[in-house]
């Protein structure tokens, strides 16, 4: 038997298996979201006894607790009308018959052996949601204790990120109702803080990986810095999902782009400005004396691990393929020099790129520049990579980079100039063209 038969039957079985376990599984109806709603409301700065270094333990008794004064929808940085809607731009979750969903299936499988290891540790804690996990991992990353009383700033900044981008996912989540891996095999939740309720709750988009990729992508232009290893906490955050079986890969995918997309659309908010302001200034003022770099001398930096690979065995090389894009002439608009920027800075890392990665970054910006056309903007960069052959964990990872380089971008005088102008100039003269976000 050929490797080309071996591979077909080995698919032929996954197949098989897949089609047993969807059989197997009873059908779920749906239920109420859990409510976003304070029972009394307070700002962040006045809750008290939130270590973030309590052990899982103490975090679990405390969770209740935690989640009783979760955001009001109307203090959030975006109304939900101002909330970039994915059933619009990004597509309806993959058919069960689908070579998507046959990824997915295999990737649950890959997390399922994942969970004795310490990596599986990981991912059982970071099954909690919130302020409180997010507060721990960025306390580490940081080098500071996260807290409502030392860091107000910060906390308030990561609160209200966190919270905004995650309601960003609950249209999407009600529309589809997909079925959870857990539930769909009919097995117990496995996240230490995850809840069996989860298996009435609709799994696409991943609202935690949307949760934790959004305040990555937000703290980025906090601390520039560490910028790298935000990241990869960030990305692992969601990773953990698939690995405690609550998410399948294609959910944790859509929470990458979703909190992209809402990150996007905070940069519109004046209040978002304020805390991002506040929170640089309450980070350099903690870390006057530091000397922190993003890189160290073993050249650790962001990457997407994936089956234990890192975002070189994802990504092609520069001596591949990339797609080069100029402008001519001296009279660029602001656009048009945006997006320069935008491949340029592609174009200095050490990955080539094509369309589809670069096209998302694109479709950030122009979002960002034209918030009313956000939805049509943010869906035509989709779909320039949804019809590539190319395997879609890679165009996936190549969309996740653009959105991480975006964000750096931020960080840099002469883009954030840029974009004023463009936001300027945008702004009651014409509505964006989604056709004109290519040229």
């Amino acid at each position: 038997m050929d490797k080309t038969e071996r591979d077909l039957r080995t698919d032929r079985i996954i197949s098989i298996i897949a089609i047993a376990v969807i059989l197997f599984t009873a059908a779920t109806s749906c239920a109420p979201k859990r409510s976003n709603t304070l029972a009394t409301a307070g700002p962040p700065a006045t809750i008290t006894g939130l270590d973030p270094h309590l052990t899982a333990q103490q975090l679990n008794l405390q969770y209740d607790t935690i989640e009783q004064w979760k955001l009001p929808f109307d203090s959030l940085y975006l109304k939900e009308s101002q909330l970039p809607d994915a059933v619009v731009y990004l597509p309806a979750p993959p058919d069960t018959t689908s070579p998507i969903f046959r990824e997915d299936y295999r990737r649950w499988l890959w997390g399922k052996t994942i969970r004795p290891t310490q990596r599986g540790k990981q991912a059982s804690l970071e099954s909690l949601f919130g302020i409180v996990r997010m507060a721990t991992i960025y306390s580490d990353v940081l080098g500071l204790t996260i807290h409502p009383q030392t860091t107000p700033a910060i906390y308030q900044f990561m609160l209200y990120v966190g919270e905004t981008a995650h309601m960003s996912t609950i249209h999407a989540k009600q529309t589809y109702m997909r079925v959870r891996p857990f539930a769909r095999a009919n097995e117990q939740v496995w996240g230490e803080f995850d809840y069996d309720e989860l298996r009435n709750d609709g799994s696409y988009p991943s609202g935690h990986t949307a949760l934790a990729w959004a305040t990555s992508l937000a703290m980025v232009e906090v601390a520039p810095q560490l910028q790298d290893t935000i990241l990869r906490r960030g990305y692992q955050y969601g990773e953990s999902r698939v690995i405690v079986g609550a998410h399948w890969q294609s959910d944790v995918y859509a929470g990458y782009l979703v909190a992209s997309a809402a990150v996007a659309a905070m940069h519109n908010n004046p209040r978002f400005i304020a805390h991002l302001k506040a929170a640089q200034e309450e980070y350099n003022r903690l870390t006057v004396n530091r000397n922190l770099l993003t890189t160290n001398k073993n050249g650790t930096s962001f990457s997407l691990p994936h089956d234990g690979k890192i975002l070189d065995t994802l990504l092609i090389k520069k001596d591949g393929y990339t797609e080069r894009y100029h402008w001519a002439g001296k009279n660029k608009t602001a656009e048009e020099k945006l997006f320069a920027m935008a491949s340029e800075e592609m174009q200095r890392s050490k990955y080539a790129f094509i369309q589809p990665d670069v096209n998302w970054a694109f479709a950030l910006i122009a979002s960002e520049i034209e918030p009313r056309n956000q939805d049509l903007l943010l869906r035509r960069g989709y779909d320039y990579g949804a019809n590539s052959k190319e395997p879609t964990d890679l165009i996936q990872a190549r969309r996740i980079l653009a959105s991480a380089v975006v964000a750096s971008l931020h960080n840099n005088p002469k883009f954030t100039a840029l974009l004023a102008k463009a936001k300027a100039y945008h702004q009651g003269l014409h509505s964006y063209s989604p056709n004109s976000l290519y040229f």
